[in-house]
């Protein structure tokens, strides 16, 4: 978030992400501007010149695997943005060291443009209707942010979305609880857990039907993957 001179950007108070669970609100108080700043555009040659350097070193350093908070960049029809560029060269090195290193991220622009570089993304949201989207789209992966509900844990999960279980306590930040403190959540997570192994074929190489093997709608939260001439439904009475 903190700008430097070189990169042509100075920071802006509209900008600014001062965060601490005492402060009132806690985001972005009018009294405290510690993290004022401003963000540098995607297509920027020299900070692209500088991630692709710091990404590197640190894969020569045997860091192979990232998530990138807000993957923003612009987005001009027919062109690919330079930030997309740098990362699939950054990619490209990274399985050099490891075959099965990931890259992730919050996802903000285009999904589409997204997949040829993202494994799963990084959004804060628990379960949205992602049907639309995993039938059509293998790569990011969608994930959703679990707080404490065992409902959109298994909705979630019977959505093919990536489970990202962070448990808060009360008035404190994300992951600042124990999932044992969630035993509701903790349940849920085990059921899905054995119901993963045992299905782990329909999700990584089936595909994604959502409820479309209905013939007509129904109460129950309805979700289906067809492999092969398999079918396997996951009916939830939500």
């Amino acid at each position: 978030m903190i700008a430097f001179r070189g990169y042509g950007v100075k920071p802006r108070m509209s900008d600014d992400y001062t965060y601490h669970t005492e402060l009132i609100p806690q985001m972005s108080p009018y009294y405290d501007h510690e993290w004022t700043g401003t963000y540098v555009p995607g297509d920027n040659p020299l900070w692209l010149a500088d991630l692709h350097a710091t990404l590197t070193e640190w894969i020569q350093q045997g860091i192979n695997s990232f998530s990138f908070d807000q993957f923003n960049y612009k987005s001009n029809l027919g062109q690919k943005p330079g930030l997309i560029k740098t990362i699939e060269q950054i990619r490209e090195l990274s399985r050099t060291k490891d075959p099965e290193s990931t890259f992730s991220g919050e996802s903000e622009v285009d999904l589409e443009l997204d997949s040829a570089i993202l494994d799963y993304t990084w959004n804060w949201r628990d379960y949205v209707d992602a049907g639309p989207i995993v039938s059509v789209l293998r790569f990011p992966r969608l994930n959703c942010n679990l707080e404490d509900s065992a409902l959109a844990a298994k909705r979630c999960f019977a959505e093919g979305l990536y489970l990202s279980a962070m448990p808060s306590k009360i008035d404190e930040e994300n992951g600042s609880a124990f999932i044992r403190e969630k035993p509701e959540l903790g349940r849920a997570l085990k059921e899905l857990a054995v119901l993963r192994k045992q299905y782990l074929p329909y999700f990584v190489k089936g595909t994604a039907l959502g409820e479309s093997l209905l013939s007509q709608s129904a109460p129950e939260f309805v979700r289906a993957y067809r492999l092969g001439d398999q079918l396997l439904a996951f009916v939830l009475n939500d």
